[in-house]
């Protein structure tokens, strides 16, 4: 029988007796993120001066992490871009509403709040045709016509 502690006990079991689970568990995780960015680079044909402006850092700070974890740092910043583009499309979205509805209320008066909820509902492209229908209404008849002729896209 052996006298070797370790024979039978799992990689996470040795590394926590060793006390070396947040130090390997760093080191893993550093490969990996270099390695991760390294592989976007060359997957999006960027320049490392390029990837450094979009994660807002500068090319020797790039040169720091290992190859393994730019990946991560890449899927990372494009999650960020993609939350921030995302974020600018609904705050125009909504900009877009409150003209198209101040507009209304100037030239047709105050707004039943059916109708109002109607043109909230609306797509962004159904909201930019209301925007130049509005010029032409005269009453709030023209406003409900022209709400009941359009098809909303399926």
């Amino acid at each position: 029988m052996s006298n070797n502690p370790h024979i039978g006990s799992s990689l996470d079991d040795f590394l926590s007796q060793e006390r070396a689970v947040a130090e390997v568990n760093a080191v893993a995780s550093e490969r990996v993120l270099a390695w991760q960015i390294e592989q976007a680079i060359v997957e999006k044909g960027l320049s490392k001066t390029e990837m450094a402006k979009a994660m807002k850092t500068s090319r020797a700070e790039l040169d720091k992490i290992e190859p393994e974890q730019r990946e991560e740092v890449m899927q990372i910043v494009t999650s960020w871009m993609r939350t921030g583009i995302e974020q600018g499309r609904q705050e125009g979205r909504e900009r877009e509403i409150e003209l198209v509805l101040r507009m209304l209320s100037v030239k047709l008066g105050s707004l039943d709040p059916e109708i109002e909820a109607q043109i909230r509902g609306l797509e962004i492209d159904r909201l930019e045709e209301l925007g130049i229908a509005l010029l032409n209404f005269k009453s709030a008849d023209d406003l409900t016509t022209w709400l009941k002729n359009f098809k909303q896209p399926s």
